[in-house]
């Protein structure tokens, strides 16, 4: 699937066993809470998304509200942790871009390969309508978002239309 990778529970090693009974349970952790640990870390990596994005078109440029990639824990935005990068090409008509290549947890530099965008509309304005996102990998790094919203009395009801957004992969 690509990087970053997605840890199974056989990744954090056999399962624990207390070496000797506990005596302070304040500072000894027990192989039951250590097993149950893994299980949940291996559980939400196997689940969750691999990047998330929140943007929007402010009608002059398209703002990135918020983000967040598994291989930056640390929630930086420099180099080599650069954000995505939005572009919009016309009304509803969007692109995220992503760096070729990201830090691993050792400092090595692996390959992004984006996989199963999706999303959905994010409203910030309390205004009702109807819409649709479609999210499509254009290419290993690559996003193109379509935004659609319905509009009765037009041509063929749904029109392109610039909305903000959430958007995940992986």
């Amino acid at each position: 699937m690509g990087f970053p990778t997605r840890h199974s529970r056989a990744a954090f090693g056999p399962k624990f066993r207390n070496a000797k009974k506990l005596t302070n349970p304040e500072h000894d952790i027990g192989d039951a809470q250590f097993n149950r640990l893994f299980h949940q870390v291996s559980g939400m990596n196997l689940v969750s998304a691999m990047a998330y994005l929140t943007a929007h078109w402010d009608g002059a440029a398209m703002v990135l509200d918020s983000h967040a990639e598994a291989w930056n824990p640390d929630g930086s935005v420099v180099s080599p942790y650069d954000p995505p990068v939005l572009a919009r090409s016309g009304a509803g008509i969007y692109s995220v871009q992503y760096e070729p290549q990201y830090p691993d947890e050792n400092d090595e530099l692996q390959t992004i390969d984006v996989q199963n965008p999706r999303g959905f509309l994010v409203d910030y304005t309390g205004a009702a309508y109807i819409g649709i996102l479609k999210a499509e990998r254009t290419d290993a790094r690559t996003i193109a978002v379509r935004v659609y919203e319905w509009q009765v009395g037009t041509s063929t009801d749904w029109v392109l239309s610039d909305r903000a957004f959430w958007l995940a992969w992986g």
